[in-house]
């Protein structure tokens, strides 16, 4: 039994059954785009955290412990946050700790996962 499968054979074959396993998927894709024509507006920056919230967690990381351990707390992502001051002076949440001495601060954020930095370590006595 000689079972020879010409090149053409071949291509031919491929092609109709691609073309026969995509019918029912381009059908099926008109029907989700119904549903998704009325989609909610995302924010601009989706996803990222509400500025608000992350201004309020880095300003507060300087001198009031309470505070940022109930907004943290609540959403530990928060201690990885960085804020833009302005002009490229980016902030985080343990960096503002850092430059203001604030130990007990920085201790409760490196225990929900913050980045230690070079002004962490520094202010550690770890040099």
């Amino acid at each position: 039994m000689n079972h020879h499968l010409s090149r053409r054979a071949a291509v031919k074959s491929t092609v109709f059954g691609l073309l026969a396993a995509s019918i029912p998927n381009i059908s099926f894709a008109k029907t989700i785009q119904g549903f998704t024509e009325s989609k909610p507006e995302l924010p601009l920056r989706y996803p990222s955290i509400d500025d608000s919230i992350v201004n309020e967690v880095v300003g507060k990381s300087h001198f009031d412990l309470e505070t940022v351990k109930k907004l943290v707390d609540k959403r530990p992502e928060l201690a990885r946050a960085t804020w833009d001051w302005g002009f490229g002076d980016w902030e985080s949440a343990i960096g503002a700790a850092s430059h203001v001495g604030r130990r007990d601060i920085v201790g409760y954020l490196m225990s929900k996962g913050a980045r230690p930095t070079l002004f962490t370590y520094a202010m550690l006595g770890c040099y």
